[in-house]
């Protein structure tokens, strides 16, 4: 599995979090939510997709 930015706005995103014994799937996911951004699936790789941080 792999995550990808959908944007070089994205590349300025912060987020400093641990998991522990998660499924990749949710990784992306609580990410996505976490940053107020799109989840899309392209086969096993996941597109973050969104407005980008400030």
């Amino acid at each position: 599995m792999k995550i990808q930015l959908g944007s070089e706005a994205l590349a300025n995103c912060e987020l400093t979090v641990s998991f522990t014994n998660e499924r990749p799937e949710t990784i992306a996911e609580i990410i996505a939510t976490t940053l107020d951004l799109d989840l899309e699936k392209n086969g096993d790789t996941y597109i973050l997709t969104g407005a980008g941080c400030n």
